[in-house]
């Protein structure tokens, strides 16, 4: 009873776990090729949808069966792809019993428990973590099993001796082909494969001749079909270009198979290597023996994955690591180890070196498995947990942020976006206010602190906070992307003209049971989603910590003066402030605005002229000598706004009477130690004309400091001069 229920759970264990890993990673938004979904969805309710949208191919796949899987699963459930998830999940399962009833009569007893533990812990492997957590992967994974289905119907149609079953079983294995054909690219290789399946079962040679036909016939339309009006994605070198590199493609192949196990380059690569060597040395043994009738579902699917593989390879070798190594096709490559496992486990004995091989190269790679798939899920879940509180709040999101987040460009978001909105699907299925006046915020005491803004600390930072042009550029980890081994990994993106905003609040859950929905950022009369949070601890006495940040745009804001508080919404539905004190700011105006608008400024500031072409800045007895062969002049110096403590909006600098607008805020770290003011950081500019637009003789150069706010100008009384010869 024990080892039964041993067996049991090493055989549901990496089920289970599968599930798990879909309930703790898995996300609800859009996420690149998901966004054709939206048309789609929108030509249903419209009634403009046509079965011509839904097969146009979409890059190289036809997948008319899964658009129409996510249709009805979208419409079941607001779009949430979380429910898509959920039905790859069910495709996994129904691959796994497949397998194990086409395998529970081939083996032994002690060797049929081996199989199906390590074809649980293979079909359920997250080494393909990125089929299992975004839901668009449905067309690879029905293109896998409806594969699967029509070998296993077509190896139950040479099995049966009923003239009705054998037609019955030989129609669907055509339709499943055809289904598999219009799931992906990869199922068109399914005809190829039941081909060989039929040439080499032990049918009668006229029988065998006539399904040939049969099956001929009907693959003929089907191919004519998937390429009518197929509209060819742009590919450097075209498809054929494989040939010309064959190290590169057989590189690419040999890491494909690999990486069913491994995960990185080399390892795979070996890994890959000793898989097909053992492949072939097994089918030269059958082929001695002639055991192939009995096995055909597995010869067939290791055949299929082997074709799928060289297909990928031959498309995608140029990419280099990432095409052998990304999850996505691992699903086809854990086929090929699985078919080989079986059919090695029930030729060679569990003692053969062979067999030790293969077993020793699976075991090996289990825990590498969890433990890099967790990794990579875990980076994924707080990466599309960030997406979707920007899609949430799309009205007001940086630019840059759409094209990070695999978004379409930011036009494109603004345009499909509301139509999920209107729809109530998705991220906005539920009750949500990205933007809500402070009439509607009721009072709330909670702690809170805001930690940074951009990269001032508020905690020791002056009031109002006062921001230079230069501070509002800030990188942050936002960034995603995969690394040279195909591992996810945030990375830095840059984001220009923002306030960067990131702090942490510690909620009681006992307030009047309510648990925490959102955080906002409160500026001036206008609320903005937070972009994103997440629980960070929770103690004793029930109090939660959350960290949160956001990016607003400084276009949403405007220059000059303003006031910034926090506010929360629970799942009551109410909208709650945090404090009545608020945190004063003022933003500079990007355009630094033409000195004739501005007024003079009677006071003294700071500044200096250091060099003009890295010569002393001259006085008009003694100028600075430039070559007329020289390429720029240039005038560097600094200047900062004393009246306001802080750095200048800008400089302009007077050559002979005409005005030129400086480069404002070059690192002065010499001018924050010698003012001791570490606001002055960034205190230096730097003015380059070409020297063509200069002429030969004496100039005179004099400079206007625009002051922080740009409200006015300090008129420096003193003049440099140059001469150029």
């Amino acid at each position: 009873m024990t080892k039964k229920v041993l067996l049991l759970f090493a055989i549901l264990f990496p089920i289970l776990f599968c599930f798990l890993f879909v309930y703790l990673f898995g996300v609800n938004v859009p996420v690149e090729d998901q966004w054709d979904m939206v048309r789609i969805f929108k030509g249903y309710f419209s009634g403009n949808l046509t079965l011509k949208y839904l097969f146009d191919n979409h890059v190289d796949h036809r997948i008319f069966f899964p658009k129409l899987a996510m249709l009805f699963i979208g419409l079941l459930s607001n779009y949430n792809n979380i429910a898509e998830l959920w039905f790859i999940q069910l495709i996994l399962v129904s691959i796994f019993l497949l397998i194990y009833h086409s395998a529970k009569h081939l083996l032994a007893k002690n060797s049929k428990y081996i199989f199906l533990i390590l074809s649980s812990f293979l079909v359920f492997s997250l080494r393909q973590w990125e089929n299992i957590l975004w839901g668009f992967q449905i067309s690879f994974l029905m293109a896998l099993l409806f594969s699967l289905l029509s070998f296993f119907l077509m190896q139950s149609y040479t099995n049966k001796s009923e003239p009705k079953q054998r037609l019955l079983f030989f129609v669907f294995a055509i339709l499943c082909a055809i289904i598999a054909s219009f799931s992906s690219a990869m199922g068109l290789l399914t005809w190829p494969c039941l081909f060989l399946q039929l040439i080499l079962s032990g049918y009668s040679s006229k029988l065998k001749q006539l399904c040939l036909l049969i099956l001929f016939s009907t693959s003929i339309p089907v191919f004519i079909l998937y390429f009518t009006d197929f509209r060819t994605p742009p590919k450097g070198g075209g498809y054929l270009s494989f040939l010309l590199h064959p190290l590169e493609f057989m590189s690419c192949f040999f890491s494909c198979v690999g990486s069913s196990l491994f995960w990185h380059k080399h390892i795979a690569l070996l890994a890959g290597t000793i898989l097909v060597s053992l492949f072939a040395l097994t089918m030269i043994k059958y082929f001695k023996a002639k055991l192939f009738n009995s096995n055909l579902f597995f010869i067939t699917s290791a055949c299929y994955s082997i074709l799928t593989l060289l297909l990928v390879s031959a498309s995608r070798f140029k990419c280099g690591d990432y095409a052998s190594l990304t999850s996505r096709y691992t699903s086809f490559s854990i086929l090929f180890v699985i078919s080989l496992l079986i059919l090695i486990i029930k030729y060679f004995s569990l003692r053969n070196i062979s067999t030790i091989t293969l077993l020793s190269i699976i075991i090996i790679s289990l825990p590498l498995t969890y433990m890099y798939g967790l990794s990579n899920g875990k980076i994924w879940k707080l990466h599309k947990d960030c997406l979707a509180s920007i899609l949430k709040n799309y009205t007001s999101q940086p630019d840059e942020l759409y094209t990070e987040f695999y978004f379409p460009s930011a036009e494109k978001v603004k345009e499909i976006a509301p139509i999920l909105e209107s729809l109530n699907f998705n991220v906005f299925s539920q009750k949500y206010n990205g933007l809500v006046k402070h009439e509607e915020l009721n009072k709330l005491k909670i702690e809170y602190t805001l930690n940074n803004i951009n990269n001032i600390r508020v905690s020791q930072a002056s009031r109002p906070i006062l921001f230079h042009k230069n501070d509002l550029d800030y990188e942050t980890q936002y960034g995603l992307c995969y690394s040279k081994n195909a591992f996810l990994q945030l990375c830095p993106l840059k984001l220009e003209n923002v306030i960067f905003i990131s702090g942490n609040i510690s909620y009681a859950n006992r307030h009047n049971g309510n648990v925490l929905n959102n955080i906002y950022i409160q500026i001036d009369g206008n609320t903005f989603g937070i972009c994103c949070y997440q629980k960070m601890a929770q103690n004793s006495q029930n109090n939660s910590t959350y960290c949160f940040e956001r990016a607003i745009p400084t276009k949403y804001i405007g220059p000059g003066r303003h006031a910034l508080s926090l506010a929360i919404a629970l799942n009551d539905g109410q909208y709650y402030t945090l404090s009545e004190q608020s945190i004063d700011f003022i933003l500079p105006d990007i355009a630094l605005p033409q000195l004739s608008a501005l007024s003079a400024i009677d006071a003294k500031t700071y500044y200096a002229v250091d060099a003009i072409n890295w010569r002393p800045a001259g006085t008009k007895e003694d100028p600075a000598i430039l070559s007329r062969h020289v390429e720029c002049v240039i005038i560097s110096g600094w200047a900062v706004d004393v009246v306001s403590g802080s750095l200048a909006a800008g400089i302009y600098i007077d050559i002979d009477g005409t005005l030129h607008e400086a480069e404002y805020g070059i690192l002065r770290g010499d001018v924050a130690t010698c003012l001791d003011n570490p606001v002055y950081q960034q205190s230096g500019f730097d003015l380059k004309l070409p020297v063509s637009q200069i002429s030969d003789g004496s100039h005179e150069v004099s400079m206007y400091i625009v002051n922080f706010d740009a409200t006015g100008y300090y008129d420096v009384a003193r003049k440099w001069y140059f001469t150029i010869q």
